[in-house]
C-alpha cells in the first residue's frame, strides 16, 4: 500500500519508521529524550516549563510559545528573500528581472513555500503582518532620508512587535 505523506495525519505520521544501521528509527523529526516520536502538544508543556524557568531566573519581559518560532522563522527568511532579491535586482537589466522573477518567484512566495501555505494571503496576513507594517511605517517616516544601520535599529528598537538582540550578549 502507498500513501502520500501529506495526507497522513500528524499522529500517523509518528508510526512511520526507517531501517537504519541499527534497526528501526522513527521518521518523525523531533524525538523525545528516549528516541520516540514527539507529539505537537508536548511542546506547550516544554514551552510552559521553559518560561516557568525563565520568570524564576528574574526574567519577567521574555515569554515564548512554540508557534513564535514559526513566525520568527517567516520573519527571518522574508528579510533574507528581500535582500537577496535586490541585490539580484541591482545588477540586472528589467529582462532578467522578469526572468528571474518568473523562475523563482518573489520574496512572498518563497516564504510561503518554506512554510508550507496554499495561500500567498495566510503568510503576508498572519506571518508577516508585522513586518509589513514595520516596513511601510518606516518607508514613510524616512522617504527622502539617507537610510542608516542606525536609524533602522533605532526604529525598530520602538516597536513592542519586534526584539532585537544587544551587541553585548555576543550573541
Amino acid at each position: 500500500m502507498h500513501a502520500n505523506l501529506n495526507d497522513l495525519s500528524p499522529a500517523d505520521r509518528r508510526l512511520l519508521f526507517t531501517e537504519g544501521p541499527e534497526g528501526l528509527e522513527p521518521l518523525a523529526l523531533w524525538l523525545n529524550e528516549d528516541g520516540s516520536p514527539r507529539a505537537k502538544g508536548a511542546w506547550y508543556k516544554s514551552f510552559a516549563l521553559a518560561n516557568k524557568r525563565v520568570r524564576k531566573a528574574g526574567i519577567d519581559r521574555l515569554k515564548c510559545h512554540p508557534h513564535m518560532l514559526r513566525h520568527s522563522f517567516a520573519l527571518r527568511w522574508y528579510a533574507v528573500g528581500r535582500l537577496v532579491w535586490e541585490h539580484r535586482r541591482a545588477g540586472a537589466g528589467s529582462d532578467r528581472m522578469e526572468d528571474f522573477r518568473e523562475q523563482f518567484g518573489d520574496t512572498w512566495s518563497l516564504v510561503q513555500t518554506m512554510l508550507g501555505h496554499s495561500d500567498v494571503n495566510t503568510t503576508r496576513n498572519i506571518y508577516l503582518e508585522p513586518f509589513i507594517g514595520l516596513d511601510v511605517e518606516f518607508l514613510l517616516a524616512h522617504s527622502g532620508d539617507e537610510l542608516s544601520q542606525d536609524g533602522v535599529l533605532a526604529f525598530l528598537r520602538s516597536d513592542p512587535r519586534v526584539r532585537l538582540l544587544d551587541p553585548g550578549d555576543g550573541k
